[in-house]
């Protein structure tokens, strides 16, 4: 319909009426200037699609998080094409080269702070790029007899940002290299201007007074203002910020520092001897050795999938059975919860798992159990199987079967089995898929649970705490539940995490020896989660909550 209407527009332009003379003393817009309007329309597009992967990789692929960046994005058209003016575009232009710093260190570090700072910063660097990109469209557009023209590269630009963060960029980059790329491009939209004033020569210079500071050996202990254990990150902010403020007034060279601080990272990536990474639908898998040679592990985003012990503490090569490590240390809930199904079926357990990782949890199994994986990712699978990576599968359990797909629909299809113990084990980054924990879920899982069998939860998570909300629905669905916050201590194993699980049965007697966890009851004002509603902001403010106690 859009394609007729516009053949009529076309094929009947000579028998418009006269075009008034106001409307005609502007030529039509040059090539190059069109260009520019595509290309400050292609990165505030492209670079919303990014944030929101990124910020959704450790939380979850939740709406209201969607929807952030879509608001943020059309919020600034409205704004740069208003009539008022509520924040000069010099604001936006000095606030953006230390929050593009500030970006670019979270991204090449890993670092992580609060979750609200984490999203906070990425949403206003973005929406103020944005806003600078989209403000230089507005402040360009022409006479009104050239805006059909104007609208057109506009929604191009829209269209072609659309088109590079969500459908090329996953098939060319083995990691979500579109982000930085586009950090940079942001650096490079943004007009030249004179040279720095005083004032941002005489911040940037204090900044770097600060990191000589900081890095100086005798000045580092009694330094107070500043975590001397972070001192090394502390002073990359401040290097960095300090080069953006000196560099602010070039594009080019903004944009060259922040690609060198990309490149240099990527290529040394700190506390990593090797680094491979594959991408897929699913998001990007990160196989490292540590920077001490000892472990290869497999990470998610910024969350550690599983460890394997490559060396001894001397430096000898491990051989024989995998040491386990991670969340399923022998000490774990997760191994607590398989030795208890095995104490009291006195024989041989059938076990699925929801998750695959490394392939951890098949060390924990017995030679004569059965151990199901379900596993929605087909290049965890590859990852897993390969013993040049990880060797759990192969000397543990080599007669692990795995099925291919997602856990609810392959396990609804497999009616004839079941299982004493099902663990939900589906990490994505750092969280939890939603639909896993509903209550639709855990019919099927119980239609596929043996009558004195349990469900093992693995629900830490740094930004959500889901005890109530697991609770809750188990409650619904007549289950009682149990749980195991291990406890953090001095460990000798730097890979040792300390994890939260829940387990769910039927009756206590189901429980067996894990009858002395703790009892978790539905949080008071909490409903149990369904394919029809979920709400992640009662486990978020929760965790809040549970931090600052």
């Amino acid at each position: 319909m859009i394609a007729l209407c516009g053949s009529l527009v076309f094929f009947n332009r000579e028998s418009d009426g006269p075009v008034s003379q106001a409307q005609t003393t502007e030529a039509p817009p040059a090539m190059r200037r069109m260009v520019y309007w595509v290309a400050l329309a292609f990165v505030p597009s492209a670079l919303m699609i990014a944030v929101t992967t990124h910020i959704t990789t450790d939380v979850a692929a939740a709406p209201f998080l969607w929807v952030l960046p879509l608001s943020l994005y059309l919020i600034s058209f409205i704004l740069v094409f208003s009539q008022r003016s509520y924040i000069s575009q010099a604001t936006w232009m000095k606030a953006q080269p230390v929050l593009l710093a500030l970006i670019v260190l979270t991204l090449a570090l890993d670092i992580r702070t609060w979750l609200m700072i984490d999203v906070g910063l990425h949403l206003l660097t973005f929406f103020v790029t944005a806003m600078i990109c989209h403000g230089l469209i507005a402040a360009t557009r022409p006479q009104a007899s050239h805006l059909t023209r104007f609208y057109f590269c506009m929604s191009l630009g829209g269209v072609l940002g659309g088109i590079f963060s969500g459908l090329i960029a996953p098939n060319i980059f083995s990691w979500i290299a579109e982000y930085p790329v586009l950090i940079v491009a942001a650096a490079l939209a943004r007009p030249g201007s004179s040279l720095p004033k005083a004032k941002e020569i005489g911040l940037a210079i204090g900044f770097i007074v600060l990191v000589l500071l900081v890095s100086l050996p005798g000045y580092r202990e009694g330094f107070t203002l500043l975590p001397t254990a972070n001192w090394i990150v502390w002073a990359a902010v401040l290097l960095l910020v300090a080069g953006a403020l000196l560099l602010s007034a070039s594009p080019l060279r903004l944009a060259v520092l922040f690609a060198a601080a990309f490149i240099v990272t990527r290529a040394y990536p700190p506390n990593v001897r090797h680094l491979e990474t594959v991408r897929s639908f699913f998001g990007v898998h990160k196989i490292e050795v540590t920077e001490d040679g000892r472990f290869r592990v497999l990470r998610h985003g910024m969350e550690l999938h599983g460890a394997q012990r490559l060396t001894t503490d001397d430096g000898k090569p491990v051989t024989g059975r995998p040491v386990l490590s991670t969340y399923y240390h022998p000490d774990s809930p997760i191994a607590e919860a398989i030795d208890a199904v095995q104490d009291k079926k006195k024989g041989p357990v059938r076990i699925a798992v929801i998750g695959l990782g490394g392939g951890s949890i098949a060390c924990l199994a017995k030679p004569q159990d059965r151990l199901d994986y379900y596993e929605i990712d087909a290049d965890v699978i590859r990852i897993a199987k390969d013993p040049k990576r990880f060797t759990f599968l192969r000397d543990c359990k080599p007669d692990t079967n795995i099925t291919l797909g997602d856990a609810r629909l392959t396990l609804a299809n497999a009616t004839e089995a079941r299982y004493d113990l099902i663990i939900v084990d589906a990490f994505s980054s750092d969280s939890i898929p939603v639909h896993l924990l509903t209550r639709e879920a855990l019919r099927i899982y119980l239609s596929r649970l043996n009558p004195d069998g349990i469900i093992v939860a693995h629900i830490s998570n740094n930004h959500l705490d889901l005890s109530g909300v697991v609770a809750a629905t188990a409650a619904s669905e007549g289950l009682l539940a149990r749980i195991y916050d291990e406890d953090e201590k001095p460990n000798l194993d730097p890979m040792i995490k300390f994890s939260t699980v829940m387990v769910l049965a039927r009756n206590d007697n189901d429980l067996g020896l894990l009858q002395d966890w703790d009892v978790e009851k539905p949080a008071p004002g909490q409903a149990p989660w369904s394919d029809d509603f979920s709400n992640l902001l009662g486990p978020l403010i929760a965790k809040m909550k549970k931090d600052s106690e």
